[in-house]
């Protein structure tokens, strides 16, 4: 975005970080990545937007927390985009039912704990059975399908639709976050 062929509008696009997830993994994310925006990137201009198809973030955890997180993304400015169908992804946009195309830079998809279409649709290597888990190595690289241990170039999967190959203790939140601080420095 700071090259000088890129015209305002294009580095507001590039600058845009949409997470698609309003669950525990999406709200982290997103406090996170508003962290570094405010901490390293403000003079750049970048914007952070939340989408889910829920009416609220946290939907699970209670209406004070939902509120309580909403409110709070708010007053520092995160775009929160409640009750929106995302209907696909082409060429640096997202289609929304509600919205039409959404232009962003980086998009982080972090939805839910059972099967959606788009893991199932995935050309990736999965569990066998249960929810379809997309299979990882130790640093989160998305494996491609088959038996070896090749990984799909740069293609990452942080939440809770993974599963990690050959880790045989709990993922406890220190070893995520010293993947969350790889996939950082990545």
């Amino acid at each position: 975005a700071s090259l000088p062929l890129y015209s305002p509008s294009r580095k507001r696009e590039i600058l845009h970080f949409i997470i698609i997830g309003g669950g525990p993994t999406g709200v982290v994310l997103a406090a996170e990545i508003d962290e570094l925006i405010h901490g390293h990137l403000v003079k750049l201009y970048p914007e952070l937007s939340v989408y889910d198809v829920a009416d609220r973030m946290l939907g699970n955890f209670g209406e004070r927390l939902s509120e309580y997180t909403m409110e709070r993304f708010r007053r520092r400015e995160l775009r929160i985009c409640m009750g929106r169908h995302i209907e696909g992804f082409e060429g640096g946009g997202m289609w929304v039912k509600e919205d039409g195309v959404v232009r962003f830079g980086v998009a982080v998809w972090c939805v839910g704990n059972k099967a959606c279409g788009l893991v199932e649709d995935l050309d990736v290597r999965k569990s066998k059975g249960g929810i379809g888990r997309v299979l990882t190595d130790s640093y989160l690289r998305v494996l491609k399908p088959g038996k070896d241990r090749e990984v799909v170039g740069g293609v990452y999967a942080p939440g809770m639709r993974l599963i990690l190959m050959d880790i045989r203790y709990p993922l406890r939140l220190r070893w995520r976050s010293r993947r969350g601080s790889f996939l950082r420095d990545t």
